[in-house]
């Protein structure tokens, strides 16, 4: 996340505040899509017995790394 781009939020301007943080959230998103998509390929190219599949997750101070296969499907 750029840190640079909170701190220049207006917070006296509540709803430019909120439509910031949700672009900046959603450009989270996209970002960790992309990277679980990135490594799902790049882990399927080296790890042939099986397909797994990643995903990232950021919410806060935690990072979530979910990984799921046949078997046991990511909810």
């Amino acid at each position: 996340m750029d840190l640079d781009r909170l701190v220049q939020l207006d917070i006296t301007d509540t709803e430019k505040t909120i439509e910031e943080l949700t672009r900046i959230a959603d450009e989270r998103s996209i970002r960790m899509n992309s990277a679980s998509q990135i490594m799902t390929d790049s882990f399927s190219t080296w790890w042939e017995q099986k397909n797994h599949i990643f995903r990232y997750h950021i919410e806060g101070n935690f990072f979530r790394v979910w990984v799921s296969d046949a078997r046991r499907r990511i909810k």
